[in-house]
């Protein structure tokens, strides 16, 4: 999501560019190459990226620190507590997942912590997010009870936050396996493309030699190849799985 506003925000800033600079359309192609170039979407990504965290640590650690210390002198009200929640999420969404889509922009969008850790972060990254958006959800919830039924009892509100951060978890945990589900996709599809280009011409040369009803149909050599083919793809199939994982 923040990858795509990030995009969005940068295409609108070369066209707006192009509309109010003058020259020729061959001299403005040639001005956008040099000024609005990939690094320069990067240097915006990343300024943007920037301000957003320091926004969102300020605001959200001065709301925290609020409801922390009024915490001290008496109990905080069912909207506080979901609101402390709301707080804390959103400083993991800056502390994770906005700070590491930095680094991954300054790293010019190249992963080298390995396999492990990239599972590692898409699984922070996913909870800091959903958790974010369920204790909005459970605010939402819970104002949504005050007001059309304000007598019926309700869940307390640590009962409420508990529920959003655990929820939090379902959208987050598929995430170390889905890169080995990927992997494997990718391996199923070229053994079986393997299997396809090695297989369907010693197929379709027995169905012409089947329906002719004449061995001669074919050339004995085309017949032989054919079969040679075919029996190649049992040679492929482990250096597939070999090439695979071997991979970092």
């Amino acid at each position: 999501m923040l990858e795509r506003i990030l995009h969005t925000y940068a295409s609108s800033v070369e066209g707006n560019s192009s509309f109010s600079s003058g020259g020729s359309p061959k001299n403005q192609s040639r001005s956008d190459d040099t000024v609005l170039g990939p690094r320069y979407h990067s240097h915006v990504r990343i300024f943007i990226i920037v301000i957003m965290i320091a926004f969102s640590t300020a605001g959200n650690s001065v709301v925290c620190w609020k409801l922390l210390t009024r915490r001290r002198r008496r109990c905080l009200s069912k909207a506080q507590v979901l609101f402390l929640n709301l707080a804390v999420a959103d400083l993991l969404v800056t502390l994770v997942t906005m700070t590491s889509q930095m680094v991954w922009e300054i790293m010019g969008r190249i992963w080298v912590a390995g396999d492990a850790f990239c599972r590692m972060f898409k699984v922070l990254q996913t909870f800091a997010l959903a958790s974010s958006t369920y204790v909005i959800v459970s605010i939402a919830l819970d104002r949504h009870s005050a007001i059309v039924s304000p007598l019926a009892k309700c869940p307390g509100p640590w009962k409420l936050a508990t529920a959003a951060w655990v929820a939090a978890l379902m959208p987050s945990l598929p995430n170390i396996y889905v890169f080995r589900l990927i992997k494997t996709l990718r391996m199923t599809v070229l053994v079986f493309g393997a299997f396809i280009v090695t297989n369907v011409p010693y197929m379709v040369q027995e169905m012409v030699l089947a329906f002719s009803g004449s061995s001669g149909a074919l050339s004995s050599s085309i017949v032989a190849l054919f079969g040679v083919i075919s029996a190649s793809n049992s040679a492929i199939n482990p250096y597939i799985y070999i090439l695979f994982h071997t991979r970092k």
